[in-house]
């Protein structure tokens, strides 16, 4: 298990070991800027996660980029010197049998599995599908 409050980390190494991806060392909230964003999420509710999965624009081994409310780290700013949009991240694993889709986090202390659904009840936003930058050879820039 990771130190606290290690989302970015965590979704990146689980996309690397479990679907061979690789996503840069950043926060959260500046993935954006390392990582490429593959689809932006109006974030009323999950039917637009499914829509976009159904559509193949969200593929399992994609990152979330997810707003909470209530996070601290939104008083500050990004790389960029931008307001934070999102405070976490969580990786995609795929659809379920019941036709959830099933994404893996820590959340501050602990590693979890949860659906999209659930994000919407506990008010967390999600804000943007990102995937891996690759380069010229469609290998990532970033090999850690």
């Amino acid at each position: 298990m990771l130190e606290f409050y290690r989302c970015s980390q965590f979704a990146r190494m689980a996309a690397r070991d479990v679907f061979g991806l690789r996503y840069s060392v950043c926060d959260a909230w500046d993935r954006r800027y390392f990582d490429r964003v593959a689809a932006p999420i109006d974030g009323k509710n999950d039917r637009e996660l499914r829509d976009l999965a159904r559509s193949g624009v969200l593929k399992p081994g994609m990152i979330l980029g997810i707003l909470v409310p209530s996070s601290g780290y939104l008083d500050g700013t990004d790389s960029s010197g931008e307001n934070i949009r999102y405070t976490h991240n969580a990786l995609f694993l795929g659809v379920d049998g019941s036709d959830d889709l099933v994404f893996a986090e820590q959340f501050n202390t602990g590693v979890r599995m949860i659906t999209g659904q659930e994000y919407y009840k506990r008010g967390l936003i999600p804000v943007e599908v990102l995937a891996p930058r690759t380069g010229k050879n469609g290998k990532s820039r970033f090999i850690i």
